[in-house]
């Protein structure tokens, strides 16, 4: 049986791909609400501190990935990623959240998270709500070495040379990498075409197709697509 799923064509021109899906299990992280005691708060801050600096670790070995003929703006997408890790606004009040509420590091960065998406999805602006998804992808960033998820999830990802990636989500710097490891197209349930995923999809020639509700639940691995 065929099945047809709806989404946004964020390419431009003829952009045509064909292969076996490739699924990534990556939907939304659970982190338990955990409060702490007045004498773990220091260890928390530093819980905290370590997977910001592993994060940003991490995108600046995905920007040296970078081949030197890609377009300039490519790079540009995780040095944006890498401003917000250092942006006192991000981290700041998910500090203050662990020092004042006895907030665990991953509740207080879910707390503060949850906030910011909230004053971009109010903004009338379309780009400026488009926006939202950095902040989520660059929360979600550090909360995978919070929570220990990022070295499974990357050792799980398997072969993908030739396949089509059918994701929740991709972050520009997911991009990079599995386009690098030979990835023929992406399909994703979130974004659309101001995305910065999108937009760096266009600058690669990569085929995409955003907004395709429920993929990873009807599109099984190794389906042509």
């Amino acid at each position: 049986m065929t099945v047809a799923c709806c989404g946004l064509a964020v390419a431009t021109g003829p952009c045509i791909a064909v292969g076996p899906a490739h699924v990534l299990q990556r939907g939304s992280l659970s982190v338990v609400p955990k409060r702490i005691t007045s004498e773990e708060v220091m260890a928390e801050v530093a819980r905290l501190e370590q997977a910001l600096d592993a994060a940003q670790q991490a995108l600046r070995a995905v920007r040296r990935q970078i081949p030197s003929a890609t377009p300039l703006n490519v790079a540009e997408f995780i040095d944006s990623h890498l401003l917000m890790l250092e942006d006192a606004a991000l981290v700041e009040p998910a500090r203050t959240l662990i020092r004042e509420q006895l907030l665990s590091a991953e509740w207080a960065l879910q707390q503060h998270r949850d906030a910011l998406i909230q004053v971009f999805e109010d903004m009338e602006d379309p780009y400026l709500r488009s926006r939202r998804d950095d902040v989520d992808q660059v929360v979600r960033h550090v909360l995978d070495f919070l929570l220990g998820d990022k070295q499974c999830q990357q050792s799980s990802d398997g072969e993908i040379s030739g396949c089509v990636i059918v994701a929740h989500d991709i972050s520009p710097a997911d991009t990079i990498v599995l386009r690098h490891r030979g990835a023929a197209a992406f399909v994703t349930e979130h974004g659309g075409p101001m995305s910065h995923t999108a937009i760096l999809a266009r600058s690669l020639n990569i085929p995409a197709v955003m907004g395709v509700r429920n993929a990873t639940r009807f599109l099984h691995p190794g389906e042509t697509l």
